[in-house]
């Protein structure tokens, strides 16, 4: 497995996870519960890999909405 392919992984999971927040809790709170995370991703593995997690994400949503 390769380091793009982790990547990839995980931002698909992180979206999912965005999605469930979404339908159970709202797009408010789930907004408010990713900005957390980011948060804490940001604190632990530092400003770029929460950057590269968002552009990860943003091709993965780009990628599914084209399906």
């Amino acid at each position: 497995m390769t380091e793009q392919y982790r990547q990839e992984c995980e931002a698909r999971e992180w979206i999912a996870r965005y999605k469930q927040k979404v339908n159970k809790l709202g797009k408010n709170k789930a907004n408010n519960w990713f900005f957390a995370i980011i948060s804490v991703i940001t604190k632990k593995r530092g400003e770029q890999a929460a950057n590269q997690l968002r552009e990860n994400m943003r091709k993965e949503n780009a990628k599914s909405s084209k399906d």
